[in-house]
């Protein structure tokens, strides 16, 4: 296993954390497919929540970028403390 991680942004800017760790890695599509087809390739981002209801778009050019090399996207969403939001 290996691992890169982003830079966090404020504010939120998912499509281009996903484009900062593309850049530090191949370009070869070819070489995506190998990867992708032998190891299981997965993009994890922790989505934490500041209030009760928000929102992150991911454009297609992302997904594309994503889905041509075999990459999976797991997102995992934490909701913020809730005694913290109304205590």
């Amino acid at each position: 296993m290996w691992r890169l991680d982003a830079e966090v942004t404020e504010p939120e800017n998912l499509g281009e954390q996903i484009f900062e760790l593309l850049r530090r890695t191949t370009t070869d599509l070819d070489v995506w497919q190998a990867l992708s087809g032998r190891f299981r390739v997965d993009l994890f981002c922790g989505w934490f929540m500041s209030g009760s209801n928000e929102g992150v778009e991911i454009s297609p050019v992302t997904m594309i970028a994503l889905g041509a090399r075999g990459i999976v996207l797991s997102v995992d969403i934490y909701s913020p403390d809730v005694e913290g939001e109304h205590g």
